[in-house]
């Protein structure tokens, strides 16, 4: 038993010195010397979707404030962005932004008991308007506010753990969930579906929650991680109530009715901040050198919630269609079949890019067949848009990898267009245009 108690402490105290980190949010800074720039945003001004973020809820992040790195971003996306100030506004919004909401009798008294952010009627027009084809993305951080968003979340069927959940392995003090260590599942905004891959997320000590059947996982805890839930927040001893996270996530999708939800339970990894203390400055969230691949994860998070939206011009089917063409171009490729991926283009299908033009099925044939064995290709959407006609134009990146003679992965990274047509045989590529990155 003494053992057992003396593997705790040290445990907790390790937490203690990774929290003292974070937990003085007076010092907390969004980071304005960062600065969203992308050479191909996913929206333009013609079909830009509208995203409203949250300050009715006394919310810790608000556009002007902790969440304008966010929305950086999002305008350097193609987004439109807006404050959310009243209920009456919600039928301009394509998407609903909504982070550490608190209520007012828990600001500066972050202990228990955690009121509610939401009253009920407030929670039924969200619920309503997601089902009648809003979006929704709902983030709320570590206690108090996992516990004040605890009921809307509810309300979806989401179930928040109002503490502090914490992996049992970390990466440079912070979260990391990847394909590598199990806790980053194959999802929409993972695999490529929607934007480019990503193998690596890091967080930076948020909440957790269970998810109801029809979700899907995004990033995943194991049951040796922990939800710590002390009375007062950052208060941590031996009496500090603890739970195993088995079965619990600290993000997720799902789709409700005719609208989408993203559920996350960690803020600054979606924005950028510095922290300062004891005279040292701390970047925190996606500016942070130890979190590459934020960036592109918030845009596919978004560009998963705009899709099918009214402004945005994808649809739904023609985009499920097409993004299943991509899956078994990656599969034929991969298992080494190069020239049957000739059979995904028209018979005068066209290629061209780079010193290369390749016109015709079979010229096609001859160049695919080019590739030997051990060759990995991804295919990453960033937009597909439905054209008059049986037609549509989708652009992304083609990455393909291999391992040099060094045993290490070098890979070929290129942007590209496709022009597609819907024939008896389903879709076809008619043009094929890439350009190296």
């Amino acid at each position: 038993m003494f053992i057992k108690q003396l593997i705790y402490r040290k445990s907790l105290l390790l937490y203690l010195v990774i929290f003292s980190v974070f937990s003085s949010f007076s010092q907390q800074q969004p980071d304005t010397t960062f600065v969203s720039r992308f050479d191909s945003p996913n929206f333009t001004a013609e079909n830009a979707p509208v995203i409203f973020i949250d300050k009715i809820h006394n919310n810790l992040h608000q556009l002007n404030t902790g969440f304008s790195p966010f929305a950086g971003l999002a305008e350097a996306d193609g987004y439109m962005v807006k404050n959310f100030d009243s209920y009456s506004r919600l039928t301009e919004a394509d998407m609903l932004v909504i982070v550490n909401p608190i209520n007012k009798k828990n600001m500066g008294n972050w202990k228990r008991p955690i009121y509610p952010a939401f009253e009920e009627a407030e929670k039924e027009k969200i619920r309503i308007w997601v089902e009648n084809g809003g979006n929704l993305l709902l983030i709320a951080d570590h206690m108090p506010f996992a516990g004040a968003a605890k009921d809307l979340a509810q309300s979806f069927g989401f179930n928040y753990c109002d503490g502090f959940a914490q992996l049992a392995e970390k990466e440079n003090r912070n979260d990391v969930f990847s394909q590598a260590n199990g806790r980053l599942p194959k999802s929409p905004v993972t695999d490529g579906t929607y934007g480019e891959v990503i193998s690596k997320l890091t967080s930076f000590t948020g909440s957790s929650f269970k998810i109801p059947e029809a979700a899907i996982p995004v990033m995943s805890f194991k049951d040796v991680d922990k939800c710590l839930q002390p009375e007062i927040a950052w208060q941590f001893n031996d009496s500090t109530q603890t739970s195993d996270l088995s079965n619990s996530h600290q993000g997720a999708l799902m789709n409700y009715g005719k609208g989408k939800l993203a559920i996350f339970g960690e803020a600054a990894m979606f924005t950028a901040q510095t922290i300062t203390q004891n005279g040292n400055t701390f970047k925190v969230g996606f500016n942070s050198a130890t979190a590459p691949n934020n960036v592109q994860f918030v845009r596919n998070i978004l560009l998963w919630l705009a899709d099918g939206t009214e402004n945005g011009e994808n649809n739904n089917s023609v985009t499920t269609e097409i993004l299943a063409v991509n899956r078994q171009m990656e599969a034929t490729f991969d298992r080494g079949d190069y020239e049957d991926i000739s059979e995904f283009y028209s018979e005068d299908g066209v290629m061209l890019g780079n010193n290369t033009e390749v016109i015709g099925r079979e010229n096609l044939r001859e160049y695919w067949s080019r590739f030997g064995g051990g060759f990995k290709w991804r295919l990453s959407n960033i937009e597909i848009k439905e054209l008059d006609g049986d037609y549509a134009l989708q652009r992304g990146f083609s990455i393909i990898s291999w391992k040099n003679d060094n045993e290490e992965i070098s890979e070929s990274k290129v942007i590209f267009s496709l022009l597609w047509k819907k024939t008896d045989q389903g879709w076809k590529i008619m043009l094929d245009h890439y350009s190296p990155r």
